[in-house]
């Protein structure tokens, strides 16, 4: 079997054992529903004058077109939120991530990599910026890719990542690109809001949205808080081996490998729900 094909087999398989995993988020955020509809439920049930008990509500039909409606207006406001903070997020960028505008010309070897890999893939140049070093300190390599509904993507680089020498600049530009051009970009926004969507929702709700959802929310978490590395691991592990197919060279893939940040130093400054944009040292 050639190179490519054994890459391209991997690399699928890995999108159907995530993508079956990424259920997860369904069965999730059906806790989420479930945990305020009983909140809701259950006061009413302890009041004798009611006449209620949840069984009973359960074999109302009636109430059972209530539930499915409750329930259904839980998932589109779940996605909703999710579809509101991916749009936000990737517009603020530099908020998000208390990053600068990078600014480089075509003269770059990075940029210049970048650029040419995009043109060959048929992509757009991702937007760039760099961490402030009081967020990410220069030694460390890494980037952050995102992307988001239109395609519209930014690349996020440590002051690290641009002091490579040219020929692992070019490996990192190539495992950026290889994320933007099988869309695993996407996928891994998803986790990162999707996956995450308790943390998300209440840091974007005022204190009494805190303490209203703060029981549905915690048990939304519970059920994703073990499966989340899992998917995490899935998709890190050999996520990036399609760069080959563009360098047509694994020394300076290999090389960059050793050089990259590992995922436990990434996380010491970054929130653990933004792991997954990250491309770090594989395990």
């Amino acid at each position: 079997m050639s190179l490519p094909e054994n890459i391209a087999r991997i690399q699928w398989n890995n999108r159907l054992k995530s993508g079956a995993l990424c259920l997860l988020f369904i069965v999730a955020m059906a806790v989420f529903a479930l945990t305020l509809f009983l909140m809701i439920a259950a006061p009413a049930s302890f009041v004798p004058e009611s006449g209620l008990s949840i069984p009973q509500m359960l074999a109302e039909p009636k109430m059972q077109l209530r539930i499915l409606r409750f329930f259904t207006k839980v998932f589109f406001f779940a996605a909703a939120a999710t579809l509101y903070f991916i749009y936000r997020d990737i517009n603020n960028i530099d908020r998000l991530f208390s990053a600068q505008p990078l600014q480089l010309r075509s003269s770059d070897s990075f940029y210049r990599a970048l650029e040419n890999m995009c043109i060959a893939r048929g992509l757009k140049t991702p937007a760039l910026y760099i961490f402030s070093p009081v967020i990410f300190p220069p030694p460390h390599v890494s980037a952050a890719v995102v992307q988001g509904v239109g395609g519209k993507s930014a690349l996020i680089l440590t002051q690290g990542a641009l002091n490579l020498e040219p020929p692992l600049q070019q490996a990192l530009a190539a495992q950026v690109v290889q994320r933007l051009y099988t869309k695993d970009t996407y996928f891994l926004t998803l986790l990162c809001f999707l996956g995450h969507f308790p943390f998300h929702v209440s840091r974007a709700t005022n204190v009494i949205g805190r303490i209203v959802f703060w029981l549905p929310l915690k048990a939304a978490d519970f059920v994703l808080r073990p499966f989340r590395p899992l998917i995490l691991n899935l998709r890190l592990q050999r996520l990036d081996a399609g760069a080959l197919d563009l360098t047509k060279d694994a020394a300076p893939l290999a090389a960059l490998a050793e050089r990259l940040a590992p995922l436990p130093v990434v996380e010491h400054y970054i929130y653990t729900p933004y792991l997954s944009l990250f491309i770090t040292k594989p395990a």
